[in-house]
């Protein structure tokens, strides 16, 4: 059996398949399989728990080898050599065996508060795109006088606070 779970546009920060689409897929296979008279193992209940650690400001090499001793594997994000964040948090506790995802593109891990929803500018004129993208805390490279006629990003993407949004303009 195989499912295949595309999350367009997803709404929580940071975006990647174990955020976005693992939870719908686990839903799922909890659904069919047992239709299927696939019984639940319980695998994971038997598995040894353990704490993560927090490896946040470390270099990579180091925080992976503390999360190994802690029978945790791990994947980053980068090829940047500090961690500046990780999920899950210090603290939480998981199975071993586990595999955790250091941070270390950025300085912060970002968060659904960086990113705003870029509004539909299509028909508006400069006045109502500049406001209108200003209220979202967006910045606006108008190309040409008129009615908006194209958009980049598209409307409905999520764009970081403070991004530019190219509108191009053409007379009626």
């Amino acid at each position: 059996m195989a499912v295949l779970v595309i999350v367009d546009e997803a709404q929580v920060r940071p975006d990647y398949g174990g955020t976005t689409a693992a939870p719908f897929a686990a839903q799922i296979f909890s659904e069919i399989l047992p239709l299927l008279g696939v019984e639940k193992t319980g695998e994971n209940e038997n598995r040894a728990q353990t704490v993560m650690p927090d490896v946040t400001g470390m270099n990579v090499t180091d925080a992976r080898a503390i999360l190994r001793q802690a029978g945790i594997d791990s994947l980053t994000d980068g090829t940047q050599q500090t961690v500046t964040g990780q999920l899950p948090p210090a603290g939480a506790q998981v199975p071993e065996g586990f595999c955790a995802m250091l941070y270390v593109t950025g300085t912060d891990v970002p968060t659904a508060e960086d990113y705003t929803q870029v509004p539909d500018l299509i028909g508006l004129p400069v006045r109502e795109c500049a406001q209108a993208l200003r209220e979202q805390g967006l910045e606006m490279n108008a190309q040409g006088d008129g009615i908006a006629v194209r958009q980049s990003p598209a409307a409905g993407r999520y764009a970081p606070a403070g991004d530019t949004v190219t509108v191009t303009f053409e007379v009626p």
